[in-house]
């Protein structure tokens, strides 16, 4: 009976490792290998628990209940591997469905580009899509684009001699302001006073 280890329903144990295994909703079956490491652990538990299976109310009710807590633990260990394993796979699985889009985009970001024509690509709805995107790349895909166009501007900033206007639009940029804003907060600073710094930066490393 699993509430001989803690039958206090409002209690912190009960509510976070007990009541997952009382709804069967933590249940999955496992093989478990004789000879393994995790077998010797948990065998002295399992085989304490057997001799004792038909006693009730004993002295060993106290023993009984450790070994319980012992082995819950031990699964429970197990269950988070687990899950840790199926975060990982999810997100190297995301990284190679995106792989195509990524490359879409820096394709397309000099001109006007929609997150609706991006999942459409991606052949996902565009809620689903603008989800998995956050998910993969810690960024909503247009603060991604906009990163890729501001970076691609302070380059052309650096190595042309372009009007910063005609830059704005030369990387996607439909409105001046805009792309001024999005290019401080990149950089921390105006592209005029980023194209001095970089000018002075080569004429001080001739």
């Amino acid at each position: 009976n699993i509430e001989l280890i803690d039958n206090d329903e409002k209690s912190a144990t009960y509510k976070k490792y007990l009541v997952p295994y009382k709804n069967k909703a933590e249940l999955k079956e496992y093989f478990i290998k004789k000879g393994t490491a995790f077998s010797a652990k948990i065998f002295p538990s399992v085989t304490y628990l057997i001799r004792h299976r038909h006693e009730r109310y004993t002295t060993n009710e106290l023993m009984i209940k450790s070994k319980l807590c012992e082995l819950i633990f031990y699964f429970q260990k197990i269950l988070v591997e687990d899950k840790i394993r199926d975060i990982k796979n999810s997100e190297k699985l995301n990284v190679t469905r995106l792989k195509p889009v990524l490359n879409y985009i820096y394709q397309n970001f000099n001109r006007k580009i929609s997150v609706r024509e991006i999942a459409d690509y991606a052949g996902y709805s565009e809620s689903y899509f603008m989800t998995l995107f956050k998910k993969t790349t810690n960024l909503s895909v247009v603060d991604f684009i906009n990163q890729i166009r501001i970076k691609r501007a302070g380059q052309l900033l650096c190595e042309t001699d372009l009007r910063i206007s005609e830059i704005s639009m030369q990387v996607g940029f439909g409105n001046f302001s805009y792309f001024i804003r999005c290019f401080k907060k990149e950089f921390g600073k105006s592209p005029s006073a980023f194209r001095k710094s970089a000018e002075f930066k080569a004429l001080t490393n001739i």
